[in-house]
């Protein structure tokens, strides 16, 4: 299956009222650069881009993006580039909400030539933005096999509501492999890190190796467990929305992993003693770690033997696998908690709702969890 990835971060605002951002090209190189290596995708387009000639490839410029140039570059991937593909759009950059005069709510993606006008400290009104309805209703349009969109777009006090984006963005929740993970929610600041966003630098993270499972793969539901565990305390909660199947995102090979076993070394299975089971007797004695005709007849049925390397091999990998599984454990425990606790104090419908999706999947994952740890008798 092809896969496309389009990343964006726009640094440049014409407005005053809009601050430009420093962190915003790093950040989607970052992105950038993890999924071409590691995400196996056919073209990680970026914008705005420029050709570093010296590496021979396109990379992330601190530069602008007009509202004509992204809705014309978002209508070209989801319609046409990635139709029947699996596709992932990353967007860091400003999102303002604007307010009417009867108290409704509008979500935009500010683009580099977006004006806006306020009363007081609501946006009232803009220009140019890229509007999360409209969005919504080109995501719905694409003919894809998967999506998963990330939006890192709360900067300098400019954010989008928890219930803006759950109200807007619903074809994360009709279609089914469609998947979104955004930076806040509520009246939350998206607070800066030192070298990343908060945000972006808990997919940075949850995207590198040490996360990755035992398949390899990180998946958008252990990157989203990530995340919400890194921001945890700071200020900032993520939010996801979708359904359908796990879609990895990047797939590190075996030797990059730190919960895979190295393996041990196969030693000759010298001096050791088995079963011989012929027809009608069975015979016990000693080998050489050699089977000869006359150690050995035809009427031989079954081979039984014990050897200490092999069993000690065996332990090594299974005692690896069990202090895995038991990290993977405390860990949905501990998420299964904070979720209980959500649906406990929230007076939210929807949260609870949502809170209530997460308990379900949690404990699925706990039961499985214990149920290998069981099996392999940790």
């Amino acid at each position: 299956m092809a896969r496309y990835a389009l990343v964006i971060g726009i640094a440049e605002y014409q407005t005053p009222l809009l601050p430009c951002l420093q962190k915003t090209t790093s950040d989607a190189e970052a992105v950038g650069q993890l999924l071409e290596q590691y995400g196996n995708f056919q073209e990680v387009k970026r914008l705005p881009a420029r050709w570093n000639s010296d590496k021979n490839c396109y990379e992330m410029v601190a530069g602008g993006v007009t509202g004509a140039e992204l809705g014309k570059t978002l209508r070209h991937f989801l319609l046409e580039q990635a139709a029947n593909s699996e596709a992932l759009i990353y967007f860091t950059g400003h999102g303002i909400t604007v307010s009417d005069s009867l108290g409704q709510t509008e979500g935009y993606l500010a683009t580099s030539d977006c004006t806006i006008e306020m009363e007081g400290n609501q946006v009232v009104e803009q220009r140019r933005g890229i509007a999360l309805d409209s969005l919504n209703n080109l995501i719905r349009a694409s003919q894809l096999n998967s999506l998963v969109v990330l939006l890192d777009c709360c900067h300098g006090g400019y954010f989008l509501e928890r219930n803006l984006v759950e109200q807007t963005l619903t074809a994360f929740s009709s279609h089914k492999d469609y998947y979104l993970i955004t930076a806040c929610r509520g009246f939350e600041k998206a607070y800066g890190g030192e070298q990343h966003s908060l945000f972006t630098g808990a997919i940075v993270n949850g995207l590198s190796p040490e996360n990755a499972g035992d398949d390899g793969q990180i998946s958008g539901d252990r990157l989203f467990d990530h995340i919400r565990k890194e921001l945890k305390g700071s200020g900032q909660e993520p939010i996801r929305m979708g359904w359908g199947r796990s879609i990895p995102l990047v797939t590190y090979p075996a030797s990059n992993q730190s919960s895979v076993a190295t393996p041990e070394p196969v030693h000759p299975l010298n001096n050791y003693s088995f079963n011989i089971v012929s027809d009608a007797t069975v015979t016990n004695f000693a080998g050489t770690g050699q089977v000869v005709n006359n150690e050995a007849p035809n009427q031989i049925r079954n081979i039984t033997f014990n050897s200490s390397s092999s069993q000690t091999t065996n332990s090594s990998v299974t005692q690896r696998r069990c202090q895995s599984l038991s990290k993977q454990l405390d860990y949905a425990l501990e998420l299964l908690e904070d979720y209980e606790q959500q649906e406990r104090l929230t007076s939210d419908p929807k949260e609870r709702q949502i809170a209530k999706v997460e308990q379900e999947r949690l404990r699925q994952k706990i039961d499985n969890y214990e149920q290998e740890i069981k099996n392999l008798r940790c």
